[in-house]
């Protein structure tokens, strides 16, 4: 890492600065320092920052599908990004019978002309909640982890889903369904 560095994470900007006892970090949300951590060097402070910030949110990576609060705090966070389409699948999986539903079904309810579109909305939907609530995910066969599973797990058969599956159904996670109705996109 550079003497001075800036960074993103779940959220926050990270701003980490050299001195000459050691390096200092913030992490900035919303405008206004949240953290202020130290460490031997930038890269240490960085780390430091990290922690508070995954503290915060009372998850780390590896917890797997714990911490509905986590999961509504992350959802909160990314909600401003989401498009209309992405809340109409998150909406239409919820309502539906026990949460399940296929790439064509989630395709239907958001008004794609087809389950790819489906499968690259969800799975970006997915990409921006990890980043905010990172959870161990099942990764492709070159090593890519598969997004949607930081949404919902699939229930159909035991091989991991391609971009090509339109029949693959999802079930939400519990805690997203938690966090659908904390942030009020949903109600029963």
């Amino acid at each position: 890492m550079n003497a001075d560095e800036t960074r993103e994470y779940r959220g926050f900007t990270l701003v980490a600065k050299q001195g000459s006892a050691g390096a200092r970090c913030w992490a900035w949300r919303d405008g206004k320092p949240v953290h202020k951590v130290e460490g031997v060097d930038v890269s240490a402070a960085m780390q430091n920052a990290r922690r508070a910030v995954d503290a915060e949110a009372g998850t780390a990576v590896g917890d797997g599908d714990v911490g509905a609060q986590a999961y509504a705090r992350a959802l909160q966070a990314i909600l401003p990004k989401l498009s209309a389409g992405q809340i109409q699948m998150l909406q239409a999986h919820y309502r539906a019978p026990d949460r399940v539903m296929s790439a064509s079904e989630l395709a239907q309810a958001a008004g794609y002309a087809n389950f790819s579109a489906a499968n690259l909305q969800y799975g970006n939907l997915g990409k921006a909640l990890h980043e905010h609530h990172p959870v161990v995910l099942p990764e492709r066969g070159d090593g890519t982890p598969i997004y949607t599973f930081a949404l919902a797990d699939g229930m159909d058969r035991d091989i991991r889903p391609t971009e090509e599956d339109s029949h693959w159904r999802w079930r939400m996670l519990p805690s997203l369904a938690f966090a659908l109705r904390a942030v009020g996109l949903v109600s029963d």
